[in-house]
């Protein structure tokens, strides 16, 4: 893995600390361009450089679509790893990353909370009917940080580590998933547009996407 396939946000970058780092397509080195989200108005920044979101409906950020985001050259599936450090207020049904378009149409990837315990749902050729999913067992207590890692293999296998812990099981809705789709959507932190009934509420911070 180079350095060009690691993007961060919640270290602090010039002033904003929600900036990605993406690579500059096709120069074959590690020189990065800056993706800054959009801030729908009330996100607040911490003295430790991570963001805190209240779940309204204009707590989130958006990035537009970048080569960072997709984990499909169209053909076959790219492994990757994303990790982040996470604390919820509300951990009930919150979706705080995703790929999605408008209306949840077009999906192609998600993070979600899920009765406070953390799932990865990939859907298979933007179908959101079709996906596959894998919950982590551990039940996360509101107000504590947690470290998670979530990992795709490429091969139909994801995973989620909540402080080191894969322990979890896997949900298949529907026929077999294929692969991931290719899409244009933007990247949604905070909430699942537009949709108000999955707002995030808690603090995201040191997150990184890496292509394996």
């Amino acid at each position: 893995m180079s350095l060009a396939a690691a993007y961060m946000f919640g270290r602090k970058q010039g002033v904003d600390p929600f900036v990605f780092n993406a690579p500059m397509v096709g120069n074959g080195n590690d020189s990065v361009v800056p993706l800054t989200a959009l801030n729908g108005g009330n996100v607040s920044f911490g003295s430790g450089i991570h963001a805190s979101f209240n779940g309204a409906n204009n707590s989130n950020l958006q990035y537009d679509d970048n080569a960072a985001f997709n984990f499909s050259n169209g053909t076959n599936d790219i492994a990757f790893e994303i990790n982040f450090k996470i604390s919820f207020s509300n951990g009930t049904q919150q979706l705080f990353l995703n790929k999605h378009g408008a209306n949840g149409t077009n999906r192609t990837w998600e993070l979600r909370a899920n009765s406070n315990k953390v799932r990865i749902t990939l859907y298979s050729e933007l179908n959101s009917a079709n996906n596959l999913s894998y919950e982590n067992s551990n039940i996360l207590t509101n107000g504590t940080e947690y470290q998670i890692k979530a990992t795709y293999d490429g091969n139909g296998n994801p995973l989620i580590f909540v402080n080191g812990d894969s322990t979890g099981v896997i949900i298949q809705n529907n026929a077999p998933f294929i692969k991931l789709g290719v899409s244009t959507n933007k990247v949604t932190v905070g909430r699942f547009l537009p949709s108000s009934s999955f707002n995030f509420d808690g603090t995201i911070r040191d997150l990184t996407i890496q292509k394996l």
